[in-house]
Parts: C-alpha cells; sequence; structure tokens
C-alpha cells in the first residue's frame, strides 16, 4: 500500500489565527503542479484525510479536484502541524485501507516520513510547501517504509 504525504500549498503569513490562514494564489498554483505530477503517475489514492486548518483543506479539495479522484475527503484533528508522531500514526493507521494521501504541515510531514522510513524522530527530508512523498508500506510503524518519491513543488523567488 502506499501513503502519500502532502504539505499545503504556499499560505498566507497572518490570519486571525494559524488555522485560519489561507493558500495564496500561489500556493493554490503549487497545489496544482503537485496533483498535475501525481495525475501523471498513474496512480491511485482511495482516501483522503486533511488537517481542519484552513489551507490543509484547501489543498486537499484543490488537489482532488486537479487530480480527478472521486474518494472522500476526511478532516483530522490528529494530522495538525504540533500533534504528537504517535497521534498521528494512529490516525494515519485507523485510515489506512488502500492508498491514502495525507495533507498536512510542518513539522509533522517531515518528522512522519523520518519516522516511517528510518525510525528516527529528527526529520531527515525537507517537505516545502505542496511537497508531495510516497511511501511504500505494510505497517504503519517505525522503520517499516519504503521512501518511494518525493517531489518538491516551484517557489516563489
Amino acid at each position: 500500500m502506499k501513503l502519500f504525504v502532502l504539505r499545503h500549498g504556499e499560505a498566507q503569513p497572518v490570519a486571525t489565527s494559524d488555522a485560519d490562514r489561507e493558500l495564496t494564489e500561489f500556493g493554490e498554483s503549487q497545489v496544482n503542479m503537485a496533483a498535475d505530477f501525481f495525475s501523471k503517475q498513474n496512480l491511485e489514492i482511495d482516501r483522503i484525510i486533511c488537517s481542519p486548518y484552513r489551507r490543509a483543506k484547501q489543498t486537499a479539495a484543490l488537489f482532488k479536484d486537479a487530480a480527478a479522484l472521486t474518494c472522500e475527503i476526511t478532516e483530522n484533528s490528529n494530522i495538525t502541524p504540533d500533534i504528537p508522531i504517535s497521534r498521528a500514526i494512529k490516525s494515519i493507521d485507523q485510515n489506512f485501507n488502500g492508498n491514502l494521501l495525507m495533507v498536512s504541515h510542518q513539522p509533522l510531514v517531515s518528522s512522519l516520513i523520518t519516522y516511517l522510513v528510518w525510525g528516527e524522530t529528527t526529520p531527515r527530508v525537507g517537505m516545502d510547501t505542496a511537497s508531495l512523498a510516497c511511501l511504500e508500506l505494510e505497517f504503519v510503524q517505525a522503520s517499516m517504509a519504503e521512501l518511494d518519491w518525493i517531489q518538491h513543488a516551484h517557489h516563489n523567488g
């Protein structure tokens, strides 16, 4: 089975709260680029879980539409930016039936990939906005995943 980890696209630097930050126009274009790359891989996604933060929900919906996916999107409060890896792992495991896309934030996405692939908690991989990683695994446990690839979106500047 495959676990796809997508960091949200570029978001506004300031809003009434961190959870309310919205994608910028550039962030939307980044997500479209990630979806375009994904579509060319001829892969399937059976389920999408996303953080309840606005930018993650926007990213999940935009990615789903741009990649022409038909699966449902479920919000999950256990994959927000600073959630402990153990809670995120449990949530992923409960939703892992077929290929799963998780849309979340830093530092969780880098820490989670590192934990699943190398069994470590200090991040070994960088995940910029709208970066998409593909992990192959049978069990959602430390050191049980193989990192197939990471696709980084283009950035301003």
